[in-house]
């Protein structure tokens, strides 16, 4: 019998679907369901807001890792080289100078950029990603947060290909219908 400590950590709260309040049971990309042999990612894109101590649900939804390698592979070369050696100079920058500890937690307000060191409550928005394999977080890699300062020093360095690609993907997935844009006539009004 595995010892208790040893069992897979149930995804937390934080990372549950905004609209359900429950876990994920879909790939947003190729709606395969989200079972016990089905390892995936989840992304939550939030704003907080501190005048009214509130945060708010930009985006969220949960990519199967076939998806998530298939759009990988649609990202330009500039983009993916460019993103690694971002990616990996915060990283050594972290472990040269001990910034960013509880970078990688499951308490979604522990965490701290894996980029900046910044914490969850020094961030106007901020993304937080958790691995994920059917209910369970992923024992190899921990939920992790990237704040927006990060994300604003990495966009420029995102070739235009690969941003129309990533504005693509947000429009097919999380664009407003288009019938919420149109202008509301004069209404008859009945009291």
């Amino acid at each position: 019998m595995i010892p208790p400590s040893d069992h897979p950590k149930q995804i937390p709260e934080a990372f549950f679907a905004f609209e359900t309040k429950k876990p994920f049971t879909h790939c947003i990309e190729c709606e395969r369901i989200l079972d016990d042999e089905t390892d995936y990612v989840i992304e939550k894109a939030m704003r907080r807001y501190d005048s009214y101590a509130a945060t708010d649900t930009i985006i969220d939804y949960a990519m199967c890792t076939q998806c998530a390698m298939k759009m990988r592979d649609e990202l330009s070369k500039e983009s993916l080289s460019s993103m690694d050696r971002f990616f990996n100079a915060a990283m050594q920058k972290m472990v040269n100078h001990g910034d960013g500890s509880n970078s990688a937690s499951s308490d979604e307000q522990g965490m701290r950029c894996i980029v900046t060191g910044k914490r969850i409550d020094e961030c106007q928005e901020y993304q937080i990603y958790a691995h994920c394999r059917g209910s369970s977080l992923s024992g190899m890699i921990k939920p992790y947060m990237i704040s927006d300062e990060a994300v604003d020093k990495l966009l420029p360095l995102l070739s235009t290909s690969t941003t129309d690609f990533l504005n693509g993907f947000f429009d097919k997935h999380f664009k407003p219908d288009p019938s919420l844009m149109e202008p509301i006539g004069p209404r008859l009004i009945l009291i």
